[in-house]
């Protein structure tokens, strides 16, 4: 059976291309690949592994939000923990902080999830080792607020964490 090997890219319809374009490039930090002003940008974080990660094109009618969510993966709990003051700075309004414990593959998340200019749910996440015999996929609160120690404790389950609802 074939299978995938990762996220290559998605697609939204926006309603305001350079507004939208303006936030993955200046506030997420990707690079414009391929432009059609008015209509469509490219943008990668990077170019040499992606041409594209995510395509922006006009036509996105009303209110509808066509995705869940979109990840965006770091390379550690620090980077995440940049990624929130990051988003902090430019008053990116934060939805809530979490770790969500995926036991079966010996990993659980620190994520923080926000929303972009039009309301599309973004998620950006690092990835920590966790020891498999943790019952369940338990979510507990994360707080960027601590020392990156004490946040990577946390999503390991090495020391109690409040629990999150699971969103």
């Amino acid at each position: 059976m074939p299978t995938v090997s990762g996220l290559s890219h998605l697609v939204i319809s926006v309603n305001d291309l350079d507004k939208m374009v303006e936030f993955y490039r200046d506030v997420m930090g990707l690079e414009i690949t391929h432009q059609h002003p008015g209509h469509m940008a490219f943008l990668t974080s990077d170019r040499t592994v992606e041409d594209h990660e995510i395509g922006l094109f006009t036509g996105r009618e009303g209110d509808s939000n066509v995705l869940v969510h979109h990840c965006w993966r770091v390379a550690s709990v620090a980077d995440a923990k940049a990624f929130y003051q990051h988003l902090r700075k430019h008053e990116v309004p934060i939805k809530h902080c979490v770790s969500y414990a995926y036991p079966w593959i010996g990993e659980s998340t620190v994520s923080c999830y926000f929303e972009d200019p039009e309301g599309n749910n973004v998620e950006i996440q690092a990835m920590v080792s966790l020891d498999p015999n943790i019952p369940d996929r338990t979510a507990c609160v994360i707080d960027f607020d601590q020392s990156v120690e004490e946040i990577t404790a946390r999503a390991q389950r090495l020391v109690p964490a409040p629990l999150a609802a699971r969103v």
